[in-house]
């Protein structure tokens, strides 16, 4: 049995592109779903380090902005008005883990960089932090490394994510299962429904939209696959191979920064359920050559970079694991052959009525936001009344949790077709998987 939904856009993937897009349509009164298979955020979004950059990070090593550091440059107060109530979105009850990110010089050669403590020089939203005003963690390293304050918070990725959903997730499901995905198209190629089958007792669901948002990051590529739909923008993945330390000292959101470009460590900080600090450790290091380690070798070299760019820090007694992302990108025609999108990449279908969107960044969801709803509106999808309307749900569906956080699990889906959480094994000298 087929029950049939009717709604003004079906909004795929539940992470931060497809939260903020559903809080911005709803607010100005579409009627909405957001479909999500796993859970919530269960993707890159709490995955992220929670940074909302602002452009510092892109400007280290460049003579001036760069175009991804001009994208962003604004991003970072549009989330403070929204943390405070006064934005688009209600992020009052998303935690601030630290209202700055630091930049730090390694002792030795990495510490001496005249050029960049000129470039930061140059910038307002960047102070140098003499010893007795920086953080716990820095007050006993050695007189060579150079601590920056950043005006550029970092949140929990996960209490976000919560947030988000305390006011959008009546309108935020999950199948029990997906076994088939069918789409009906009017005459002129416009989607009319998006159909989606258990297989089992629960029967379907249909859901009638005039127009669809594919916010699914990695399964965006599978869902323009499945869709038959011609874009230009070309998905690709960039893959981390993030460790993460449990036990740590204290909280730390910094980067250790060197003449290139790309810091070679990223650590932010998150408590386990027992308290412990964890450290989520990216950079360079989760990148290319940290890619093509195994999980001990990666921990290995995790260990080695924390001891010589944190050497004042003891890590005995630390437990280390690793997990492995996939950022999604969509890379438009004129950015051909470049690594990293300059910002959020949004695109409608030649069909009209399908809009596919990549964030780039966490820091980058109210831009993409705004640019989907521009997109529906150029479609002549407007809204039809009724945003909230509760929403009677069939028996194949439910109201959408929230993921775990990295050191917690991972969302996987099992054999049957139904999501489950994937544990993590915990070393304290060799690598960790997901188990």
């Amino acid at each position: 049995m087929t029950a049939a939904i009717s709604i003004d856009v079906l909004i795929i993937g539940g992470g931060i592109a497809g939260l903020w897009t559903l809080a911005r349509l709803r607010r100005e009164g579409y009627r909405c779903v957001l479909l999500e298979r796993l859970a919530l955020g269960a993707g890159q979004t709490i995955a992220s380090q929670g940074i909302i950059h602002g452009g510092v990070k892109y400007a280290l090593g460049s003579s001036g902005h760069t175009d991804a550091s001009r994208a962003i440059a604004r991003m970072p107060e549009i989330w403070r008005r929204c943390l405070r109530g006064e934005g688009e979105v209600d992020l009052r009850s998303a935690r601030v883990l630290s209202e700055h990110q630091y930049l730090w010089t390694s002792p030795g050669i990495l510490g001496k960089l005249g050029g960049l403590g000129a470039t930061l020089a140059m910038r307002a939203d960047v102070r140098r932090v003499e010893s007795d005003g920086r953080p716990p963690i820095f007050r006993d390293a050695p007189r060579s490394v150079g601590v920056y304050e950043v005006d550029e918070p970092v949140l929990d990725g996960w209490s976000v994510v919560e947030a988000l959903a305390a006011a959008q997730g009546a309108w935020c499901l999950r199948p029990a299962s997906v076994r088939r995905v069918d789409v009906r198209r009017s005459d002129d190629g416009r989607v009319e429904t998006v159909s989606v089958h258990t297989g089992t007792t629960l029967g379907g669901v249909e859901f009638r939209a005039r127009g669809v948002v594919c916010a699914a990051g990695e399964g965006n590529a599978e869902l323009r696959a499945h869709f038959g739909e011609p874009i230009s923008l070309m998905p690709q993945t960039r893959p981390l191979h993030m460790v993460m330390m449990r036990g740590a000292p204290g909280p730390l959101f910094a980067h250790c920064v060197g003449a290139s470009t790309l810091p070679h460590l990223t650590i932010t900080s998150g408590r386990d359920r027992s308290g412990a600090w964890v450290w989520y450790v990216g950079g360079a290091i989760a990148e290319d050559q940290g890619v093509a380690r195994d999980e001990h070798e990666q921990v290995s070299a995790a260990r080695r970079a924390i001891g010589e760019m944190l050497g004042w820090i003891d890590l005995d007694g630390c437990a280390f694991a690793t997990c492995r992302w996939n950022r999604a990108e969509g890379v438009p025609a004129s950015q051909s052959g470049v690594r990293r999108p300059e910002g959020p990449t949004v695109e409608r279908s030649g069909f009209g009525n399908v809009v596919y969107v990549w964030p780039t960044k966490l820091a980058f969801a109210p831009l993409a936001a705004e640019r989907v709803h521009a997109e529906l509106h150029r479609a002549g999808v407007h809204p039809g009344g009724g945003a909230d309307e509760a929403i009677d749900l069939p028996a194949m569906l439910e109201h959408a949790p929230i993921g775990p956080r990295p050191w917690e699990g991972r969302m996987v889906v099992s054999e049957d077709g139904t999501p489950k959480i994937q544990d993590v094994r915990w070393s304290s000298d060799r690598s960790a998987t997901q188990a």
